[in-house]
């Protein structure tokens, strides 16, 4: 089996280390992986186990869309037989060259903004090749409603690599914060900045680090020094993979209801940090005191409570990461991904397990 897999900056840069573990992990299953990546990925970033095969990306959606599907030549040369869209903003192009080439389109859905693309593009989609992949439950029943039964829906949760072995964080005197959302100034955030000018008064000494995916964060730096925090504050510059430097932290915050099931927060609970999440009726594995203490209440109120509880308390949010751990062990690692997501390919192609040659000698 010779899988494509799509992918743009935009989704490379949350989930690179899902995408590396999973052309691994397909290798290791004996599937050839061609990475259809942006130009501007670093080959270091890529596997050498597979092929790859670039596309320039630039901003403008339609010139992205025309560039991907004169892809086509290169990928019939490369023989391959399904095509697997990591992202929504992928699904156009896959959906395209599924047709021209004759071969299963994946689509994962990893937002709530893939279910009315879903109704949209479903008329144009063959329903024998192609099957959708949504990461969590509320997903796939937004999708199942879009779509009905014409289109296979079937939830593969991401999964993140955690060994048994690790530790989960061990936080004496927290330092570091990092608040990773969409980076624009609206009611959450400005809840957040208030409970953080109140923690200040007990914790001078901890840094507030904002990730912003990408986004402009002067809004919210301007807001930041009005309230006299701009001493506690930093803007965290995008860079491709630059998430994995920010679970170094000692607590990490969402403040938003994204509708997005993003790596970064399985990552987190993977190496027990403890997590402090606005709640999200999309999203499956945020479960209050278990995997993150869930903010329902977007006031400064909200906010403070949980987080002057992690850093007054770090027996308490020590236990906490220790529970999300667990429970990502149980029910989000990589290797169940990897899984479930080739027995999708499978079903499509009707490629058959192979057997191994001593196997079928006994």
């Amino acid at each position: 089996m010779q899988v494509a897999l799509l992918a743009n900056t935009a989704w490379l840069d949350e989930e690179l280390p899902m995408f590396q573990h999973l052309i691994v992990g397909l290798i290791d299953e004996q599937v050839r992986v061609v990475q259809v990546v942006p130009s501007s990925l670093a080959v270091s970033e890529c596997s050498v186990f597979g092929e790859r095969l670039p596309w320039n990306e630039t901003t403008w959606h339609w010139i992205n869309q025309r560039r991907l599907r004169q892809l086509m030549d290169p990928l019939m040369d490369l023989q391959v037989n399904a095509l697997h869209a990591l992202d929504g903003r992928m699904w156009r192009a896959a959906g395209y060259l599924s047709r021209e080439l004759g071969v299963p389109a994946i689509l994962t859905a990893n937002s709530h903004f893939d279910i009315p693309l879903a109704r949209q593009l479903a008329p144009r989609l063959d329903p024998a090749r192609t099957i959708l992949l949504p990461t969590t439950d509320p997903i796939a029943e937004g999708l199942r409603e879009a779509v009905g039964d014409r289109i296979e829906v079937q939830k593969i949760a991401l999964g993140v690599y955690s060994p048994k072995n690790e530790k989960a964080c061990n936080i004496s005197e927290a330092r570091a914060v990092v608040i990773s959302g969409n980076g624009l100034m609206d009611r959450y955030y400005d809840a957040l900045l208030n409970a953080i000018k109140r923690v200040q008064h007990h914790h001078p000494q901890v840094q507030f680090f904002f990730d912003g995916q990408g986004a402009d964060q002067s809004l919210i730096w301007r807001e930041a020094k009005r309230l006299g925090l701009s001493a506690n504050t930093s803007l965290v510059p995008r860079r491709l993979g630059h998430r994995e430097m920010l679970l170094r932290t000692d607590v990490l915050i969402h403040p938003q209801p994204q509708g997005r099931a993003r790596g970064i927060t399985l990552q987190a609970m993977a190496k027990g940090l403890p997590m402090i999440a606005m709640a999200d009726p999309w999203l499956d594995h945020l479960i209050d005191d278990q995997t993150a203490w869930v903010v329902t209440n977007p006031t400064a109120e909200g906010f403070f409570d949980p987080l002057q509880r992690c850093l007054s308390d770090p027996s308490s949010a020590r236990g906490l990461g220790e529970r999300a751990q667990a429970w990502v062990h149980k029910n989000r690692l990589a290797s169940a991904y990897i899984r479930r997501t080739l027995r999708a390919y499978r079903s499509l192609t009707g490629e058959g397990i192979p057997i191994a040659a001593g196997a079928a000698a006994s």
